[in-house]
């Protein structure tokens, strides 16, 4: 029998393909069904790699559609091969492109993708403004032997449609948007496939091949289970009887809808089970994929049917769903969470980043997400905002020691943000691989060690930024390596003698560079990395498909897992995920915890120290908040506030907690909710305080306390000065809502009012004679006499300059602080002892008089000729003196900053200039004052120069950028007396080979900043 049905389909095979008539091909089928792209998928999955390689076997109801297919491909016709989803469309073409021995390559379709950019599009080069153009993956195809299978068509725009129809029936493909001519491929095929969800379009319905199947049949499934799963064969009739029960179940309009996929997702999973007649661990494993992606109450119901398949009696059911608690161990090598087990990389362990209460549904999850990792499935999480779906994948992933990649994508997002695209970028970042092809063939064809000088110089001109030069001796290397007599020249020199001169070019054109750079999807995939997609809903349809294909491409990682997550399409501006991206991941709906006890759980996660009363009482006022205005806070409020408690900034647990609360419960609220919220908070927490309804004066004189205790607290050890204005940045930015709170005020109000605290700051209540002096010392604010007394009375050391405090030390000196201007004058003092100076005990004015001018002397100790200082006087009391912007100045060190990429500086002075400009306006500068801090500059610079460092830039170039940038902006009258002492230095080291590090010269211009008034 086996000989005469094999000899029959041989047959038919050789029938088919001599039919050469569109009647012949034109196929309708009632009775006969065909597996989904998705099915191919699952089975590819749960198979060895020697299987994955042997041909395709087709289920034997569904070989005639497989052979119509074959020979419509052979005829190289355009078939297009339509059904529901699940019903084994890509299958078709897959088996189809087996039986002729071609390649197939699959594209998604999508309402993204344009005729013109189909073919290809112009991308930016090495080159900057240049643009190239790069085929598509898809033009590429046709022009090489294979399948192209294009997914769902009808979901692209009709211009798409009519061009990919003229392409197949006229098998020639001109881009409109590039001159190049594509050389279409003789064995070139083209087949599509249609699932009825997209618009109907005009011209696919006059495509002649039409292949019209419908779902997988109950025998159809039984075979294919069967055979892909021989340890489920037994059970394949109770497990369709199940899985067909469940199907009927109305859902809601965000229900799920099954596919084969899921069915035989389910039965991979039992396949793997170490006892198969285990009805309870049968029963986790096809709840896990039928039943749990929807909410309590239908996934319930879904349970119910599957437990009475398996004869689980109902109150295993509820102890599995409601009660049962999974345990979560581990140690180095292996983590366990209930019934998987996975291994742990303690290398990557991360501690202390997650505070995460393990409650019932917790754990669960976490079980839930575990599996899915060790059978490979991507794992999809829809739930409304802040019940923690994020939190629980990052609580894994740490635990087992992985590194978690997050993307949030939105409907402006872009594949090129996911999986790599071109970034603006800098020049030396584009130069790289440029410089990296030309030293493989400049080692290749001369000796590296004779040429070791050469080679430095290349390395200079890299890092110093002169990247003309560099390119000038790449072409003088080129040319003569092509002019060298012989016939082995290397052709590459030709290559880079263009490159080079194309992307001078480009710098001399000025124009933005751009690179290609890799993104979150691709380098995770690449890596092994697991990768979260928040919103994923919200994405493109070409974001959908860079996401979903990263899990089939070539070069992905075998440890490369992918994560979704979304919101319940119900809310405006949801979309619904496509329900042929959906039917990859396993999905779970995540409910927010509204059981007391699990509240209580979480509360003691963050606040293990405290009562069961206070635990109870902030579960309590939750749970009423939340029934109060269930829409405005979720779990996430209620672990804000947590955080923000377990912090203790306030040093009393209680005032934490409210001040907690009502920063997190009190915001985005309508004026009246807020009225009636903050009563709530009131008779919850605050009368456990004991603290009477403030004043507005009194919340904001208690608000800046509490401000100045939170700042104290994180700068109580700190030897070096401060600056004010970063830590009330600071400050609010950690207490914002809390400021707004009970101040009201902007940044700028908080500022001058924390600089009045502190300059009062013997009027200062809550805080120690020693935190006092911190404070003032570390922010360098000026004392009174009264609080000077109480130091000495207290037996404290003190030195001033200025009526600041520049030295102090307790009386057993177990604490001592030196300001930079007393190390100043301290070290300018020894060295004239040491030089034999006068050494009679100097006078207070004199003593004054250094530190005064130790503190204007920012920059370096250098003296200034008398006599010249003398004929500059006279030289400027002729004239009137021209002034210099001080915001100027500071905007100008931030372009050099950013020239150089000092990112620190850069922030600084942009800072400086919005201080300068919120608290006092500008200030004027001097031309000879600004002369004299420039000179102090480049001292600095020459006094740490040193002759050769890698990362090192040449007091040339330097010296040539401060005067292009810093000095010629500010105007002719500046020029004229400041670019003197420059144009001379540069002249002085133009031929020798002098080097400074970049830290002496973001250092310089720090100093520099300072010293022109921009920081107290």
């Amino acid at each position: 029998m086996g000989n005469k049905s094999k000899k029959k389909r041989e047959a038919r095979k050789r029938l088919l393909s001599n039919s050469k008539t569109n009647e012949d091909l034109e196929v309708s089928l009632q009775k006969k069904q065909h597996l989904d792209d998705s099915v191919d998928i699952v089975q590819a999955d749960n198979v060895g790699s020697a299987e994955k390689d042997k041909p395709l076997e087709i289920l034997p109801t569904r070989e005639l559609i497989g052979n119509q297919l074959v020979a419509a491909i052979r005829d190289r016709q355009f078939a297009i091969v339509e059904g529901p989803l699940g019903c084994g469309k890509t299958f078709l073409g897959r088996y189809a492109s087996s039986v002729l021995g071609l390649p197939i390559h699959v594209m998604q379709m999508g309402d993204q993708i344009d005729s013109k950019t189909l073919f290809g599009s112009y991308y930016c080069t090495e080159v900057a403004g240049q643009f190239w153009w790069t085929e598509s993956t898809f033009a590429k195809w046709l022009q090489a032997p294979g399948v192209i299978l294009l997914e769902d068509i009808d979901a692209a725009n009709a211009d798409v449609i009519l061009k990919i129809v003229e392409v197949v029936t006229s098998r020639q493909a001109d881009a409109s948007n590039s001159e190049k001519k594509l050389d279409f491929h003789n064995e070139v095929r083209i087949i599509a496939t249609m699932s009825g969800k997209g618009k109907k379009t005009a011209v696919l319905d006059r495509v002649p091949v039409r292949i019209r199947v419908k779902s997988l049949s109950d025998d159809e499934l039984k075979r294919l289970a069967s055979k892909s799963y021989p340890r489920v064969a037994h059970l394949s009739r109770t497990l369709i009887s199940t899985f067909r029960e469940i199907e009927s179940v109305p859902g809601t309009g965000n229900s799920r809808q099954l596919t084969s996929t899921d069915f035989l997702r389910g039965c991979s999973r039992l396949a793997l089970l170490p006892d198969i007649f285990a009805n309870v661990e049968t029963f986790a494993e096809l709840i896990d994929t039928w039943c749990l992606a929807d909410p309590k109450q239908r996934a319930d119901q879904l349970c119910n049917i599957v437990a009475s398949s398996l004869n689980v009696n109902p109150d295993r059911v509820n102890t599995h769903l409601s009660v049962r608690q999974p345990e979560v161990k581990y140690n180095e090598h292996v983590v366990s969470v209930g019934r998987s087990k996975l291994p742990r990389k303690m290398s990557m362990i991360k501690t202390g980043r997650h505070r995460l209460g393990h409650t019932r549904d917790v754990v669960q999850l976490m079980e839930r997400i575990c599996v899915c990792v060790s059978h490979n499935e991507p794992l999809l999480l829809v739930g409304e905002t802040g019940v923690g779906k994020t939190s629980i994948v990052q609580a894994v992933s740490d635990l087992i020691g992985v590194t978690l990649d997050v993307v949030n994508v939105s409907p402006t997002s872009d594949s090129d943000e996911l999986i790599q695209g071109y970034k603006p970028t800098t020049i030396g970042r584009l130069m790289e691989p440029f410089t990296k092809f030309y030293m493989e063939v400049f080692t290749e064809n001369f000796d590296s060690k004779n040429n070791q000088k050469f080679v430095d110089n290349l390395e200079k001109c890299l890092s110093s930024g002169r990247f003309k030069d560099y390119l000038s001796l790449v072409e003088a290397t080129a040319m003569e390596a092509l002019q060298r007599k012989g016939t082995n020249k290397d052709e590459r020199w030709a290559e880079l003698l263009v490159r080079a001169r194309q992307i001078r070019d480009g710098l001399e054109k000025g124009s933005a560079p751009f690179a290609l750079q890799k993104c979150a999807v691709l380098e995770a995939a690449e890596k092994g990395h697991w990768l979260l997609v928040d919103e994923i809903n919200l994405a493109p349809p070409e974001c959908l498909d860079a996401i979903v294909n990263a899990l089939s491409a070539p070069g992905t990682h075998p440890n490369f897992r992918l994560f979704a997550c979304m919101n319940p399409a119900t809310d405006a501006g949801k979309r619904r995920l496509p329900p042929g991206v959906r039917t990859r991941f396993t999905e779970f709906f995540v409910s927010e915890t509204s059981d007391p006890f699990q509240l209580a759980l979480i509360v003691s996660a963050y606040l293990p120290t405290v009562s069961q009363p206070f635990v109870e009482n902030l579960v309590k006022f939750y749970i009423s908040a939340k029934q109060l205005y269930p829409s405005r806070y979720s779990l996430r409020t209620l672990c804000r506030a947590l955080n923000f408690t377990a912090d203790n900034m306030f040093g009393s647990v209680d005032q934490s907690v409210y001040e907690a609360v009502s920063m997190a419960f009190l915001t985005n609220l309508e004026s009246e909710e807020e009225g009636v919220m903050r009563s709530k908070i009131q008779t919850a927490f605050r009368c456990e305080v004991g603290v009477m309804a403030e004043s507005k004066d009194d919340a904001a004189s208690s608000a800046m306390s509490n401000m100045i205790r939170f700042i104290y607290n994180r700068i109580r050890d700190y030897d070096e000065q401060q600056t004010l204005k970063d830590w009330t940045d600071i400050a609010m930015k950690e207490m914002s809502n809390f400021m707004y709170t009970m101040c009201g005020r902007n940044r700028r109000y908080v500022s001058q009012l924390l600089a009045e605290n502190l300059n009062n700051i013997e009027k200062l209540d809550g805080f120690k004679l020693m935190e006092k002096l911190q404070l003032v010392f570390i922010f360098n604010r000026p004392v009174s006499d009264e609080f000077v007394q109480l130091l000495k009375d207290a037996k404290f050391e003190v030195d001033l300059d200025n009526n600041r405090i520049s030295r102090f030390s307790t009386e057993d000196g177990s604490t001592v602080r030196y300001s930079k201007s007393y190390i100043r004058v301290s070290k300018k003092r020894k060295e004239r002892e040491q030089d034999g100076g006068d050494e009679r005990p100097k006078e207070e004015e004199e003593v004054q008089e250094e530190m005064e001018e130790a503190r204007r002397e920012q920059i370096d100790d250098i003296e200034i000729e008398r006599e010249q200082e003398e004929d500059d006087v006279a030289e400027l009391e002729e004239q009137e003196e021209p002034k210099i912007s001080v915001i100027v100045l500071a905007n100008h060190i931030e372009n050099i900053a950013a020239y150089y990429n000092f990112k620190k500086l850069q922030k600084d002075a942009s800072e400086a200039q919005e201080w300068m400009t919120d608290m006092s306006g500008d200030r004027i500068l001097s031309v000879k004052s600004f002369k004299t801090l420039l000179k102090s500059v480049i001292i600095c610079l020459e006094q740490n120069a040193i002759r050769s460092g890698s990362d090192s830039i040449t007091l040339e170039s330097i010296l040539k950028q401060l005067s292009e940038l810093l000095v010629r902006p500010l105007g002719p009258h500046v020029l004229q007396e400041a670019s003197d002492s420059i144009i001379q230095k540069i002249r002085e080291v133009e031929n020798i080979s002098v080097r400074v590090p970049p830290s002496i010269l973001e250092r310089s211009l720090e100093n520099l900043l300072m010293a022109i008034g921009c920081f107290n």
